[in-house]
């Protein structure tokens, strides 16, 4: 009768542990899902916070804007300047 109570007891807690191991591994992947999610939030927060500095810094034009506009008015300026040498030079 004792066996028949132990391996019952046994059996019990092995059910037990199967459960508690299955609510814990559920709260672990509850954990990560909501770290990854906050992680998630956070570094689109860190976009909107660079992305209004960029705009408010450019009045609201990019960096590559302005790299892109101020290619152009050296390529204008060194233009300008090759025209006015060319006509010192005659």
């Amino acid at each position: 009768m004792d066996s028949i109570a132990y391996k019952d007891a046994r059996d019990r807690f092995e059910e037990y542990k199967k459960h508690w191991m299955d609510s814990v591994n559920e709260l672990n992947k509850a954990v990560e899902d909501s770290l990854e999610n906050l992680i998630g939030k956070y570094k689109n927060m860190i976009h909107i916070v660079l992305r209004d500095f960029e705009r408010g810094l450019t009045g609201g034009s990019t960096f590559d804007d302005v790299a892109e506009e101020w290619d152009m008015l050296n390529e204008k300026a060194d233009t300008y300047l090759d025209k006015i040498n060319a006509a010192y030079e005659m």
